[in-house]
């Protein structure tokens, strides 16, 4: 995932919480969950369920918007949508009876989440009443995608072509289920995220 920080240590989320002035003066504007899992077209049913989390918060201080997602959610509590004064982050490793890792994070109006995985993105440019996010929410499995056309896109894991967004950096092969990360054209020069 290109232009993600993944947050894996407490070091780490100490520094992130630093330097967002732990979301002081800033509030959730957007929030999408969804399920790995799902029933097919043949009414088959996927058994990948694990819940993903994309997340915008919106603040006025630099750095002013900033894109959250949580890979394996574990709890999620929502509160008050008002301003938030602090956010706390916590990374966990425990070894027994097998490694594992959890990262919580606990804004002061009660929104907390916990999840396995999670990584930021600076969305400064994402302010205003907009709806950002989109419809997926992006995760370190996916693979490469090539632009066809102006609507279509090519996953690199079936090598089957697909309708899509135009705008949609992130896509699902509706051949092979998988999560598509639309490939930067070299003539960009640049993240088109």
């Amino acid at each position: 995932m290109r232009g993600y920080k993944e947050i894996a240590t407490q070091p780490e989320m100490d520094a992130f919480l630093d330097h967002v002035k732990g979301f002081h003066d800033g509030m959730t504007k957007e929030m999408y969950v969804v399920n790995r899992a799902h029933v097919s077209f043949d009414h088959s049913m996927s058994m990948t369920h694990r819940f993903d989390a994309r997340l915008l918060v919106q603040t006025q201080w630099d750095p002013f918007a900033i894109e959250i997602v949580f890979i394996g959610v574990q709890t999620l509590r929502m509160g008050d949508p008002g301003e938030y004064w602090d956010a706390t982050g916590l990374v966990e490793r425990t070894t027994r009876p097998v490694e594992k890792r959890t990262v919580s994070l606990k804004f002061d109006r009660g929104l907390e989440i916990t999840a396995e995985r999670l990584l930021v993105r600076d969305r400064s440019n994402w302010l205003g009443p907009t709806a950002r996010l989109g419809s997926e929410v992006p995760h370190p499995d996916c693979v490469p995608a090539t632009a066809i056309l102006d609507r279509w896109r090519q996953c690199s894991a079936c090598a089957d072509a697909f309708d899509t967004e135009p705008s949609a950096i992130y896509a699902v092969c509706p051949t092979c289920g998988r999560m598509t990360e639309l490939a930067v054209r070299e003539t960009e020069g640049g993240n088109p995220g």
